[in-house]
């Protein structure tokens, strides 16, 4: 099977995770070979991310800005997602025909570098809009770790089934290899496991956040959790353990954008209590966009804390952690702990059990070198799986699968 080489890679989402991995796929996509015609809200920031690159790279680049369309005025609540969808989709279009009249090459395959329930949910009803074949990363695969459960964020069931009985569907990414052959099953295209791999730049200096929280902590163990503070990274049980006095020896940090609509009201106060009265927290509530500084946060840390509730997914804080050999924790039940396991990155603990975290995090702390003797943590072995190289040679298996 030839090959695709002229890739529309299309991305609406701009927050959390997002930038940075559109940057490495496009990266990906260049270093294969591919010419490429990049939509993003950012473009100017994914720009300047790509100074480095030579001019046979360069040449094959085009961005485009994009972001997901508003619902028309007017629209009725119960059209509002469906003309949305056709709006976004057409934009795409439009802006792929003029840039094909201008280049003279035709597109041969639409990249959608996330594909997330609620915005393809009526993508099957108005694909008719974009008449070329596509492919993308389909993030999250709950319906098939959790079966008839709802997505926390808005309450509504997982749709794969709306999404990949397409007749222009060339194949499916997923970071989930546990959902491989059921997506194969669903959609009969090939499902392609992709690394959930991460930005690993980090300045050799210390940042001033890396100095702001060793200062902080002087000299106690960091124990730290970063990204999208919502509800669902299980931030109230950390809270809870840094606002007991019995871990006073103990420094928490909590770095990233706190979602503070996800939190019920009293867990909104118990976050809040961290900034007003809790001496051995350390909170930066603000996103951290730059991804040297954030690495440099996990570089100063002794622990990660990532015990996700209600969360069966991939997260690519463990690549960050394997990448900087920091033990962490996850909750039990799916894809992390099953990683986690497989290849002792830290410990796993029960969903939402503040007591049993606090266990993990001092078996950790009270002999470092002693838990890696014991665990002989496989940070390589993991790394090598989830690294750039890994994102090439998936993408060059999508490319060709058919």
């Amino acid at each position: 099977m030839r090959e695709i080489k002229t890739i529309a890679l299309v991305e609406w989402n701009w927050m959390g995770h997002h930038p940075s991995a559109f940057k490495l796929f496009l990266r990906a996509l260049l270093d294969l070979g591919c010419t490429v015609l990049a939509f993003c809200p950012k473009p100017d920031e994914v720009d300047a991310s790509l100074q480095d690159l030579d001019a046979d790279r360069r040449s094959r680049l085009s961005l485009r800005q994009l972001d997901w369309a508003p619902t028309p005025r007017g629209c009725p609540r119960w059209l509002a997602r469906k003309a949305q969808t056709l709006r976004s989709l057409y934009q795409v279009r439009k802006r792929i025909r003029q840039w094909e009249t201008k280049r003279g090459k035709s597109i041969e395959l639409v990249f959608f570098a996330c594909i997330y329930d609620y915005q393809f949910r009526m993508f099957r009803e108005v694909e008719w809009v974009l008449p070329y074949p596509w492919s993308g990363l389909y993030l999250h695969c709950r319906s098939f770790r959790k079966p008839g459960s709802p997505i926390p964020q808005n309450g509504e069931l997982p749709c794969p089934e709306r999404i990949f009985r397409s007749p222009k569907l060339h194949s499916i990414a997923i970071f989930d290899e546990g959902a491989a052959t059921a997506l194969e099953q669903l959609s009969s295209r090939p499902a392609v496991v992709f690394p959930d791999l991460t930005d690993e730049e980090v300045s050799k200096a210390q940042t001033p956040l890396e100095t702001k929280i060793k200062r902080f902590a002087s000299g106690a163990p960091i124990i730290t959790a970063l990204g999208n503070l919502q509800h669902t990274k299980g931030v109230t049980t950390l809270a809870r353990l840094a606002l007991d006095p019995a871990n006073r020896d103990l420094c928490f940090a909590f770095i990233g954008d706190v979602y503070w609509e996800s939190f019920k009201p009293e867990d909104r106060f118990l976050i809040s209590s961290l900034m007003d009265g809790c001496p051995n927290a350390y909170t930066h509530f603000a996103r951290v966009s730059d991804e040297p500084i954030f690495n440099s946060a996990i570089r100063a840390s002794d622990l990660i804390f990532a015990a996700y509730l209600d969360f069966p997914n991939s997260s690519g804080i463990l690549t960050k952690a394997a990448v900087f050999q920091k033990p962490i924790i996850v909750s039990d039940g799916y894809l992390m702990a099953e990683r986690v396991r497989n290849h002792q990155l830290g410990e796993v603990v029960p969903e939402g059990d503040a007591e049993a975290t606090i266990g993990a995090i001092r078996e950790i702390i009270k002999d470092p070198d002693a838990w890696r003797a014991r665990h002989n943590p496989k940070w390589h072995e993991y790394h090598e799986k989830h690294c750039y190289d890994s994102l090439k040679g998936a993408f060059s298996k999508l490319l060709r699968a058919r």
